[in-house]
């Protein structure tokens, strides 16, 4: 895609997501400050926010960030001439707004969208630098790809996570019935000092507002671990609701606020009188009363944070099907009338929700321990998601996966594999995390009850120039990997080689598919085990072949590319890149090979390079029964 593309897309983005938030806008509205004319790529309002939006394209991060600071300033501080172009131009918009526009109370939010350019660093550098003190804030291609799917299925109140993103609180907002909420009495107990489990019952529309979820794809929040709303599973509820008419028994679970005030109630509530007859029933009171709050939130968005539920509340949001869906065998009437029944119910239903509050922090405080309390033993939740929130919130009892997912972010960041493993959701054409870290291999490595792991473990005894055992295995595998690569782009040359390697899906070539590079990884094995028979052997020659740095930093930089460990599996890759083309027909023509067929395909390696290279070649006890010939 061209500049011109790019830019183009990120402002229809944009105006998609706020068009489903219920955010009015004005796309591409050019401007004339004295002798300056410039443009906005969107200007957003509701009621007295107005959210000025700077689309970078593919233009340099860094340069254009300046320039765009300067501007949109000059443009707040100019504001009065950018009212009068409004009101000439877009009357409609003008006169919808009128009384915010022409008020004393607007509150200007600038959103810089860069969704190609932008780095790791440069990101970081932007929250350094607090841009957010002066109102400026920033989507990425996460944050782009995050709000559209939000705003997808929960339509108007998309708005107030937006709102939350950037620092809009509900006391800004000029004119709005729900500006404060409500003190609530809570039931519940105080399991230790600091930390009380409650059970409140909430107004639905107040949790539609007041409610936030840190998602594990929304990349503005670091602790995210909550799954993306499924859109069919919306639809099923909204049914549901409209057949119930009712709302949901079970709890939601949230942990609440910090800024939250508990108060207990025991000592504030008058002794109740009954008949000595009513003894049972009069302890039972009092523990009752033993058990009562007040629960002070703060006017925030972010008051209840959802662990558990988040579909159930969102389903009281599907509102907007007249607008935005086409649902089979409904006229357009039917549509809008459930939309406004599901508004109406919304209205007057309650939910029951159970908090968590603590002042430390701890497992109590931790809402992604607790949501995978929950998950893992409930609902399924996709592996990736796994992968990512063991990560964060389970390292010690799942190490050997987050290890395994550790090398291959090294891969996919400075290795072989550099942006070629899916690591965010929208990467469709690219290998799958789950399968290279169960199937390949890659998880054995670093599960001391695996042979695998013995075999890696002593070839890294026998050295001492990497002192991390996972920097060295990603060293040998990244090695590995170059190795079989160059031999194939000196056997077809760099034009088709480029083919080959960007060709992740099979669609014409497999040798990054992920079933052929677990394969691969598979067969790394053979080349370190110990067999002091097999010519092809390593063991003996890794330590003299390592570079040694000036610290440890240096040494893992100094060896991720390094052509003396590549020599060394040459010989025995030799015969696989002569053997093969790696053409997706040759593929559907190998007896036995296909998707899941990881050690069929080891075992066929493993046994070309016996019968043309060495016959003692491996560990014949690493192949699986069912493939040993």
């Amino acid at each position: 895609m061209t500049l011109k593309d790019i830019h183009k897309y990120e402002i229809e983005k944009v105006g998609e997501i706020f068009k489903k938030s219920k955010i009015s806008f004005i796309p591409e509205l050019k401007i004339s400050i004295e002798t300056n004319k410039t443009d906005i790529d969107i200007l957003g309002m509701s009621k007295n926010i107005l959210i000025l939006v700077e689309c970078f394209g593919t233009e340099s991060f860094g340069e254009k960030l300046k320039k765009t600071i300067t501007n949109l300033k000059n443009i707040k501080k100019n504001f009065k001439k950018v009212r009068e172009i409004i009101k000439q131009e877009y009357p409609l918009f003008y006169r919808t707004h009128k009384s915010f526009l022409e008020g004393t109370n607007l509150k200007f939010r600038c959103l810089l969208v860069s969704s190609q350019k932008e780095t790791k660093d440069c990101v970081e550098d932007f929250h350094k630098k607090n841009y957010e003190e002066e109102d400026f804030f920033l989507w990425t291609t996460e944050e782009l790809y995050y709000y559209d799917k939000v705003s997808d299925c929960t339509y108007d109140h998309c708005k107030y996570e937006i709102f939350s993103c950037i620092n809009v609180f509900p006391e800004d907002i000029e004119d709005d019935a729900e500006s404060s909420i409500p003190s609530y009495i809570a039931y519940g107990k105080q399991i230790k000092e600091g930390i009380f489990l409650l059970n409140l019952v909430v107004p639905v529309k107040i949790l539609l507002k007041r409610s936030t979820i840190r998602r594990l794809r929304d990349s503005s929040s670091i602790e995210g671990y909550q799954r993306l709303l499924d859109k069919n599973k919306l639809k099923s509820m909204r049914e549901y609701l409209l057949k119930e008419e009712s709302t949901y028994p079970n709890n939601i679970i949230c942990v609440l606020n910090k800024n939250s005030k508990i108060l207990p109630l025991n000592k504030v509530i008058e002794e109740i009188k009954l008949k000595k007859e009513e003894g049972a029933r009069s302890d039972n009171v009092k523990d009752i009363k033993n058990s009562l709050f007040l629960l002070d939130v703060p006017n925030t968005y972010d008051v209840f944070e959802i662990v558990d539920g988040q579909h159930r509340v969102f389903s009281f949001a599907q509102t907007r099907y007249s607008s935005f869906e086409n649902i089979k065998g409904e006229s357009s009437d039917e549509i809008i009338a459930k939309d406004n029944k599901i508004e109406e119910i919304a209205n007057k239903q309650t939910l029951t929700v159970t908090t968590i509050y603590s002042e430390k922090e701890e497992l109590w405080s931790n809402p992604g321990k607790l949501f995978l309390d929950i998950n893992t033993k409930q609902t399924k939740i996709k592996p990736e998601d796994i992968i990512d929130i063991v990560e964060k919130y389970d390292k010690e009892n799942n190490e050997p996966v987050i290890n395994a997912n550790f090398m291959l972010k090294k891969l996919n960041e400075k290795g072989f594999l550099r942006n070629k493993i899916r690591f965010k959701p929208w990467q469709d054409d690219r290998i799958k995390r789950t399968s290279l870290i169960s199937y390949s291999g890659l998880k054995d490595i670093f599960d001391k009850k695996k042979k695998t792991h013995k075999i890696f473990r002593e070839i890294y005894e026998k050295q001492n120039k990497i002192e991390n055992y996972g920097d060295f295995c990603f060293i040998l595998v990244n090695n590995y990997l170059k190795s079989i690569g160059d031999l194939i782009k000196g056997k077809v040359g760099n034009q088709d080689f480029e083919k080959i390697y960007e060709d992740l899906s099979l669609r014409n070539y497999y040798f990054l598919s992920a079933v052929f590079v677990g394969a691969l990884i598979r067969l790394l094995r053979h080349f370190i085990c110990k067999n002091k028979n097999s010519k092809l052997n390593l063991v003996g020659n890794i330590e003299e072949s390592l570079d040694k740095g000036v610290d440890n930093n240096d040494t893992l930089n100094r060896n991720i590319d390094n052509k003396k460990i590549q020599a060394l599996f040459s010989e025995g890759l030799k015969v696989i890149v002569e053997k093969y083309n790696f053409t997706k027909e040759e593929f559907s023509k190998e007896e036995g090979w296909g998707s899941n067929k990881w050690s069929k395909i080891e075992s066929d390696m493993f046994y070309l390079i016996r019968n043309k290279k060495d016959a003692k070649f491996g560990d014949e006890s690493l192949i699986s029964k069912t493939h040993k010939r």
